[in-house]
């Protein structure tokens, strides 16, 4: 594979016009899948105790009170900065307060993070091919549709993140780009305050690794403080109205504690959600990090390892190991396996793909077909459960025939398949298991 630097070309006009129309082709065409898939079905089910009723309840005071100082349940609503109960407020002014208007938001926020990972990397991968892989590793990834599908910040996490590493990317290119890093670094502070202090950790050592001369530049700087100003300003507005420390009851706090600590610690909860939630994506994730390693001069690679390390260093110090804490890994991983598909499909003829996939995915393959001849006998009382695990067995079995045959068309069989048996997922009540199990 033969890598280049700036794979895009800076502005439309540099391209020609066949290019512009499979560009807009594909944005369009992420953005239509993703509404799809994250709002089928989106309010069959009763919003989850804890953050979701807390979000709804928060936003509907919001709404018949006071859009500034926000409240729950009548008291100050201090715990969580106020964009996302902002944005639900919005949404029941314009469709009326339902479970619908609770998870819209986020839905469409995580929808609209599939075309912008697509972006990030037609701006930084080696070609349109791992751009393409990238964002259907990401759009199937079932951690991020079920979750851009909750009430709970991570679709507008997602969103933010990559808006944040795309301007990052453009900037490279185009200094003036610097600017929506801090705008976006603020508007994510304002969801996710460790989400901001993480994400920020990676735009600065990626910025000095990578292209280190921007750190000299104003609009990024003054950007930045475009950004915080608004956090700043709530957090002393909350102090004096409700007398409050505004650094450490109403700044720090939201910054540091944006979710619980795992009761059972990070090897059985964490582990146990990327093997049940991840795969068969991360057979790919695997290959992408060792070309990340052989490649370090590249950009890529760079962003890759420094966006992996200080997430994955942040949830070890923050002892976050909630199975919601591996969300704003899954765009970079998404990255890492569409750097090994592309390479993978252009092996030369005499070269074997990987044996291990074979072997993983048959057994992925079989264990779901055995499963859904269970469900059959067991219980033919839930055919959808039925279709969901004959639908994953029959991707899985073919992807592994065309592995094994060398077609490069097993990609395309995958991400499909994934895809369907994803939306007849969400079409069912069982994408809320802990409400209806």
């Amino acid at each position: 594979m033969k890598y280049q630097t700036f794979p895009w070309g800076g502005y439309r006009q540099r391209l020609p016009q066949p290019e512009v129309w499979q560009e807009r082709f594909w944005w369009l065409g992420f953005l239509v899948a993703a509404l799809l898939l994250f709002t089928v079905n989106l309010a069959e089910l009763p919003l989850q105790a804890g953050q979701e009723t807390m979000l709804a309840e928060a936003a509907r005071e919001i709404m018949g009170r006071n859009w500034f100082f926000p409240t729950l349940e009548g008291r100050p609503y201090v715990e969580h900065f106020p964009l996302l109960a902002g944005l639900i407020a919005l949404a029941y002014k314009w469709g009326g307060v339902n479970i619908w208007m609770v998870r819209l938001p986020g839905a469409l926020a995580g929808a609209l993070s599939v075309p912008l990972l697509y972006g990030v990397g037609r701006e930084i991968l080696p070609n349109r091919t791992a751009a393409i892989f990238a964002a259907f590793s990401y759009l199937t990834l079932f951690p991020v549709a079920r979750y851009s599908r909750l009430a709970m910040g991570d679709g507008v996490t997602l969103c933010l993140e990559l808006l944040i590493v795309f301007c990052l990317l453009r900037s490279r290119r185009d200094w003036r780009w610097t600017l929506g890093i801090g705008l976006g670094l603020g508007l994510l502070a304002l969801v996710q305050g460790a989400g901001a202090l993480l994400m920020g950790a990676v735009v600065f050592i990626f910025l000095q690794w990578d292209t280190p001369r921007l750190l000299r530049r104003l609009p990024l700087w003054f950007g930045l403080l475009l950004g915080i100003t608004p956090v700043i300003l709530w957090s002393i507005l909350q102090s004096l109205v409700h007398e409050m420390p505004w650094l450490t009851g109403l700044m720090l706090a939201p910054l540091l504690t944006p979710l619980p600590p795992s009761r059972f610690g990070f090897p059985v909860t964490l582990l146990l959600e990327l093997l049940l939630w991840s795969l068969p994506g991360l057979l790919m994730v695997g290959y992408g990090y060792q070309l990340c390693g052989k490649n370090l001069t590249w950009g890529w690679s760079r962003l890759i390892w420094v966006w992996t390390g200080v997430y994955g260093l942040g949830l070890i110090l923050l002892a976050v190991f909630v199975p919601v804490s591996i969300v704003p890994l899954c765009p970079v991983w998404a990255l890492a396996a569409g750097l090994a598909l592309a390479e993978i499909c252009h092996f030369p003829t005499y070269r074997p793909y990987p044996v291990l996939w074979v072997g993983i995915l048959a057994t992925l393959g079989l264990l779901a077909m055995m499963a859904s001849l269970a469900v059959s006998v067991l219980f033919p009382m839930f055919p959808i459960g039925i279709l969901i695990l004959g639908s994953l067995g029959i991707t899985w079995g073919s992807t592994t025939l065309l592995i094994a045959r060398r077609d490069r068309a097993f990609p395309a069989m995958l991400f499909w398949g994934m895809y369907l048996s994803l939306l007849l997922l969400f079409t069912s009540p069982y994408w809320l298991w802990d409400l209806v199990c």
